[in-house]
């Protein structure tokens, strides 16, 4: 089978002094073909409940998660809060900081907002894009077989369209992540957080 190869000709663009662990503060904006500019803040995303969602989990996590069971606090403090051993080089470990919001959105929709229909999820946190007439619009429908839809503007394409929900009741959820961010990493922390949950808290 043959292999994949990305071949670059330039310095990929980076903020000196970044540590991947640590909240973001600022991101890079394309000026031109080779300038780039520095934006304080987080970079917006076009994602229907990203941007509102983001605002939640911070404040979450700066008031200390409150709400989370005994076992998530404990866990996510041994996760995050603190380095761990060295596994490459000599320098200490830190799993990166979209690890973190990730499987911290996961908790919080879970143990705190407590949805359990992707509907409500998304008249809480949906995104009022501005620009186009339809832009805050968010209609939802449901047909004789029971399938639902969402019918929303999309700014990504600059135009409305339609987009399958899951049925009722039955809520999953996803993150999405760049590729070699780690994304195996929140799969486990997942796994370990509703294990021990299950195990060591009644509700």
């Amino acid at each position: 089978m043959p292999q994949s190869i990305v071949q670059y000709d330039k310095t990929l663009p980076y903020i000196e002094d970044r540590n991947p662990w640590e909240v973001p503060v600022s991101y890079l904006k394309k000026k031109t073909a080779n300038e780039y500019e520095l934006v304080s803040g987080r970079r917006p995303s076009k994602m229907l409940l990203v941007n509102k969602l983001r605002s939640e989990i911070d404040k979450w996590r700066n008031d200390g998660y409150p709400g989370a069971t005994a076992t998530s606090q404990e866990l996510l403090a041994f996760w995050f809060d603190q380095s761990h051993p060295p596994v490459f080089g000599n320098e200490p470990f830190h799993f990166y900081f979209c690890q973190r919001e990730a499987v911290e959105t996961i908790i919080y929709l879970f143990e705190i907002k407590k949805f359990n229909d992707v509907i409500p999820l998304i008249q809480k946190f949906h995104e009022k894009f501005s620009g186009n007439l339809f832009a805050s619009s968010i209609e939802f429908s449901e047909d004789l077989e029971g399938k639902r839809k969402v019918k929303r503007y999309f700014p990504e394409k600059d135009q409305e369209g339609e987009q399958e929900l899951p049925e009722k009741d039955l809520l999953r959820y996803a993150v999405k992540m760049a590729t070699g961010s780690g994304k195996t990493f929140v799969m486990a922390f997942v796994v370990v957080w509703s294990y021990f949950n299950r195990l060591r808290e009644k509700d």
